[in-house]
């Protein structure tokens, strides 16, 4: 279990901004936390460390080319299988970790690769170039996504409560969702207690490019 967040904002700024988020996820990630700024956009990673224990392996981790850079949570089941058939198409690694073949399936094959992956996870990869991040949630559902979005900036979390401390106190509790979350344990349809905050659907890929431009 690892922390992920990150912002897209003309406004705030992004390096507190992370910082003020991922200290709320330090129990999700006590072994490392590292962050990625770029423009108006950043990253930020509390490490679990499980699979690869090396500093190589931290996160948010950047592809060979520096193009491409990833937060992720969860675990790849079939990343051996996946690190093979990658290697067969040049791919070198310099890991034993499951996110650089996240990462490196992506560069390759764009969204397409997500369709190989058997896991649960979360995770966000950020195109420097484009500035453009897309996001994906597996689709059991097991690994959480939240994010805020008004127009103007697309803020995202592991958690509610590091979003909600970003965004507070203009928050509306949705209590159509909130009622059926104490009868039954669990938010429906995407929402969450609060009308603002939204939460990714199991098997949903997001985009979001220069919020700036809007989306």
């Amino acid at each position: 279990m690892c922390g992920i967040s990150g912002i897209f904002s003309p406004n705030r700024k992004i390096e507190e901004t992370l910082h003020n988020m991922s200290a709320l996820l330090e129990h999700r990630g006590p072994d490392n936390t590292d962050f990625f700024i770029s423009k108006k956009f950043g990253l930020a990673h509390n490490r679990l460390s499980i699979i690869d224990l090396s500093q190589e392996a931290n996160q948010p981790m950047q592809d060979s080319s520096g193009r491409y850079v990833i937060t992720f949570n969860g675990e790849i089941f079939n990343f051996n299988e996946l690190k093979k058939d990658l290697s067969k198409m040049g791919c070198l690694f310099n890991t034993n970790s499951d996110t650089e073949i996240l990462l490196e399936g992506y560069a390759k094959e764009g969204e397409s690769f997500f369709k190989k992956i058997r896991g649960f996870y979360s995770f966000c990869i950020y195109d420097c170039l484009e500035d453009k991040a897309i996001f994906s949630r597996d689709l059991f559902g097991k690994k959480p996504l939240y994010y805020f979005y008004n127009g103007s900036e697309f803020i995202f979390s592991s958690e509610i409560k590091s979003i909600q401390k970003i965004i507070s106190p203009n928050l509306s509790i949705d209590y159509d969702s909130l009622s059926h979350f104490l009868w039954k344990g669990y938010y429906v349809d995407g929402n969450t207690a609060y009308l603002e905050i939204k939460s990714m659907l199991p098997g949903q890929i997001l985009e979001v490019s220069n919020i700036q431009n809007n989306l």
